[in-house]
C-alpha cells in the first residue's frame, strides 16, 4: 500500500459510503410508505362492489406483501453492514499504522544499517570480516521487518476493500429500489393503473433483490477466502530466517557468539 494515501481520506470516505446508504434506506423506507398510503387510497376510491374487485384486492395485498418480503431479505444484509462499520474503521487505522509507525522507520533503520561508519573503513582482515557478518545480519533483519510489515498492511487493508465493497453493492441495491418505488409512486398512485404497476413492481423488487443477494454471497464468499489467506499471514510473522530464534540478531553478545 502506498505510504502517501491519506488514512483520514480512507476513514472519511468508508464513511460517505455508510451516509449514502442510510440515504438509500430511508429513501426506500419513505416510499414504501408512500406506497402503502396510496394502496390504502386506492381501495377508497376505486372499489365499489367488493366481489366485483375481490381478485384485484387480493393481488394488490399480495404484491405488498412480497415487496415487503424481498426488503426484509435484503433488509437482513444491512445488520451485517452497520455491525462491522466500527471494526473496519479499525482495520484501517490499524493497515496504515503498520505503514507509519513500523515499516517507515524500519526502513529508515535499514539504509543506515547498510551504510558503515568512516571509521570502521581502514578495518581489514578477521575484525573486518566479522563487522561485515554483524552488519549483514543487521541489515537482513531490518529488511526482514520491513518486508513483514508490508505483507500485514497489504492484508489488512485488503479485508478493508472487502468490507467496503459490500456496503458499496448495498448502496447500489438500495438505490434501484428507491427508484422504482418512486416511480410507481409518482406515475401511477390515485390511477386505475395502480393494481398493474404494483404487480410489476413486486416482480422487478423480486428480480432485484435476488440479484444483488447473490452478488453479496459472492463478495462475502471472497472475504471468507481472503480470511482463510491468515495461512499466509501466519507463515510470513513465523519466518525467522532472518530474526534466529524469533529475536534480533545481536551486534554485540555477551556471550562472544
Amino acid at each position: 500500500m502506498p505510504e502517501d494515501v491519506d488514512v483520514d481520506a480512507q476513514r472519511a470516505d468508508y464513511g460517505t459510503q455508510f451516509t449514502n446508504l442510510r440515504t438509500e434506506v430511508d429513501k426506500v423506507n419513505t416510499g414504501m410508505q408512500s406506497l402503502v398510503d396510496a394502496v390504502n387510497e386506492w381501495f377508497l376510491n376505486f372499489i365499489t362492489d367488493g366481489t366485483i374487485f375481490e381478485g384485484i384486492v387480493q393481488g394488490m395485498k399480495d404484491a405488498v406483501a412480497q415487496i415487503q418480503g424481498k426488503l426484509q431479505e435484503i433488509g437482513e444484509r444491512l445488520e451485517t453492514a452497520y455491525h462491522q462499520e466500527i471494526p473496519v474503521v479499525s482495520l484501517i487505522d490499524a493497515s496504515f499504522r503498520w505503514i507509519t509507525s513500523v515499516r517507515r522507520p524500519v526502513s529508515d533503520l535499514n539504509y543506515a544499517a547498510g551504510v558503515a561508519a568512516p571509521r570502521f573503513e581502514v578495518w581489514d582482515g578477521p575484525a573486518r570480516n566479522a563487522y561485515n557478518a554483524k552488519q549483514t545480519a543487521q541489515k537482513g533483519a531490518f529488511e526482514d521487518v520491513v518486508a513483514k510489515s508490508e505483507f500485514v498492511s497489504n492484508w489488512l487493508f485488503e479485508i478493508v476493500k472487502q468490507n467496503v465493497g459490500y456496503v458499496l453493492e448495498l448502496v447500489t441495491i438500495f438505490t434501484k429500489l428507491a427508484a422504482r418505488i418512486a416511480i410507481v409512486v409518482a406515475e401511477a398512485v390515485g390511477t386505475v393503473t395502480l393494481p398493474f404497476a404494483l404487480s410489476d413492481l413486486a416482480a422487478l423488487i423480486g428480480d432485484l433483490v435476488e440479484q444483488g443477494v447473490e452478488t453479496l454471497k459472492a463478495l462475502v464468499t471472497q472475504f471468507i477466502n481472503g480470511l482463510a489467506n491468515e495461512r499466509s499471514l501466519l507463515s510470513n510473522q513465523v519466518d525467522n530466517s532472518k530474526l534466529p530464534h524469533g529475536r534480533w540478531p545481536e551486534a554485540v553478545s555477551l556471550t562472544g557468539e
